[in-house]
C-alpha cells in the first residue's frame, strides 16, 4: 500500500497505522515512510468481557479522532466485535479485511469454484486448513467487516482463486495465496477509493456492484 500510494497508483493517504502489538513489523515500515503510528495493546484476557468491551472503545475513540475515510484489517489479527463496528457503522467508516482463503458473504458451510464446492475455510489458520483438506484450490477474498456478522463473512469487494498444484508443500501454496494478497489489493483498494469519491455510502455493506 505505501509502495501503491507513493507511486501515484493509489490515490490515498494513511493516516495511521494501528496494531495490537508493539513488535509488529508493520510499524517499523511506516515509521520509516514517515506515517504516524499507534500501538493499543489488549491486557486482558480474550474471555474476559468488559475487558475486550473497553478494548474495543479505546480503538473507537482513536478512530474517531482520526476520522479516516476507511479502515483496512491488514494483518489484524485480533477479532472485532459490535462495540467496535456499530460504532464506525455510526461514523460512516467502512471496515475491510483480506482473507488468505475463499469465504461466502453469508455464514456458509460451502463456496463455489472453478473446481466446484469447497468448504469455507475461517479463522487464522487457512493455509494449514486448506492444505490438510487437501483442497483442489484455494484463494483470497477481501470483503467488509459488519456489526452483526459472523468472522470472516462480510460483502465482498474481490475475490481470487489460487490453484493447488500436485507437487505443493504447505510452503508453497502459502506463498502463492501471499503473492495474490499483493497482487490484487491495489486494485480493491482502488475500486473502494472510487466509489468514496464518488460520495457512496459504503458503512452499510451497500455496494453499487
Amino acid at each position: 500500500i505505501i509502495d501503491g500510494i507513493e507511486a501515484d497508483e493509489i490515490n490515498a493517504e494513511i493516516v495511521s497505522v494501528i496494531s495490537n502489538k508493539a513488535d509488529a513489523y508493520g510499524l517499523t515500515r511506516a515509521k520509516k515512510h514517515h506515517i504516524p503510528t499507534k500501538i493499543i495493546t489488549y491486557k486482558g484476557k480474550l474471555q474476559d468481557k468488559k475487558a475486550r468491551n473497553d478494548y474495543e472503545q479505546e480503538l473507537l475513540t482513536y478512530i474517531t479522532e482520526l476520522s479516516p475515510d476507511f479502515i483496512l484489517l491488514s494483518g489484524w489479527m485480533f477479532i472485532l466485535n459490535d462495540i467496535f463496528l456499530k460504532g464506525v457503522e455510526k461514523l460512516e467508516i467502512p471496515v475491510f479485511n483480506q482473507h488468505p482463503a475463499l469465504l461466502s458473504e453469508k455464514d456458509d458451510k460451502g463456496v463455489a469454484t472453478s473446481r466446484g464446492i469447497i468448504p469455507v475455510i475461517r479463522g487464522h489458520s487457512s493455509f494449514l486448513d486448506a492444505f490438510k483438506k487437501n483442497l483442489p484450490v484455494s484463494g483470497v477474498t477481501f470483503h467488509q467487516v459488519l456489526s452483526g456478522d459472523s468472522v470472516d463473512v462480510g460483502p465482498f469487494v474481490l475475490k481470487a482463486e489460487v490453484r493447488r498444484h500436485s507437487d505443493d508443500t504447505m510452503e508453497t501454496l502459502e506463498k502463492r495465496i501471499r503473492t495474490m494478497e499483493y497482487l490484487m489489493l491495489p486494485t480493491a483498494l482502488k475500486r473502494i477509493i472510487h466509489l468514496l469519491e464518488n460520495n457512496i455510502d459504503l458503512s452499510k455493506g451497500d455496494f453499487p456492484f
